[in-house]
């Protein structure tokens, strides 16, 4: 998503692909609000990476002390 609107979705582009037969000024329906989806998805998305990679490393760490603590 990123990579094809950047931030935030622009209100209008100029079009030169099929179906369209020349150049036209295409408009974004509802950019604001899309813009602001974007926002929250990508803060959502970071968020749940985060905590996968926090609990990856709380069960890695807990596998290790368990086994230093069967050798013991």
């Amino acid at each position: 998503q990123y990579i094809l609107y950047g931030l935030e979705v622009i209100p209008s582009y100029v079009c030169t692909r099929s179906p369209c037969p020349h150049t036209v000024d295409c408009f974004v329906s509802r950019p604001t609000e899309k813009t602001i989806f974007l926002l929250v998805m990508y803060v959502v998305s970071f968020l749940c990476l985060l905590l996968t990679v926090l609990e990856i490393i709380h069960l890695g760490v807990g596998g290790i002390r368990d086994t230093f603590r069967k050798r013991a």
